[in-house]
């Protein structure tokens, strides 16, 4: 039986000339000698995705109805700009969320994401779309028409 062409070794071949471990390094990642070790592999699915500009890290996989990227990550699917917030060893905050600076979300880009409230969040966003700034929870729309109910009462009295 024939060795593996692969330097230094010496198992059977089972296909293209390859042993088994590099038969199936070949199917998977077109490389016979591609190896992940030291790369986690939620780190090489993550770049996988991103498209690197000369301003934003675009994520090009899978998104969310709102607009965000999204991957699985440890069996849960996780929003991109979180995970990216994490490989690049920072943690977030219990009750904080990350805004986009750039006000793109699709970007990845830990330098353009900063740790707010919620509510600074949502201020923040009606800043950049006044056509939002009316819109809020359903609880501030109930309150606020609460509000106009007791106006209005007290006026007819």
């Amino acid at each position: 039986m024939s060795e593996c062409s692969i330097k230094n070794c010496y198992k059977q071949v089972v296909g293209n000339n390859l042993c088994d471990k590099h038969y199936r390094r070949f199917r998977k990642w077109g490389d016979p000698e591609k190896c992940l070790k030291g790369i986690s592999l939620s780190n090489y699915y993550f770049w996988k995705n991103v498209h690197k500009t000369d301003t934003c890290w675009i994520w090009t996989g899978s998104k969310t109805h709102h607009g965000y990227g999204r991957i699985g990550f440890r069996r849960k699917r996780v929003l991109a700009h979180r995970l990216s917030w994490q490989l690049a060893g920072r943690t977030l905050e219990r009750g904080m969320v990350l805004d986009h600076l750039c006000r793109n979300p699709l970007c990845v880009n830990p330098e353009h994401l900063e740790q707010v409230t919620q509510y600074e969040n949502v201020h923040r966003g009606s800043r950049y779309y006044p056509e939002l700034s009316n819109v809020g929870s359903y609880q501030w729309q109930e309150q606020s028409r609460i509000n106009h109910l007791v106006k209005e009462s007290q006026t007819n009295l």
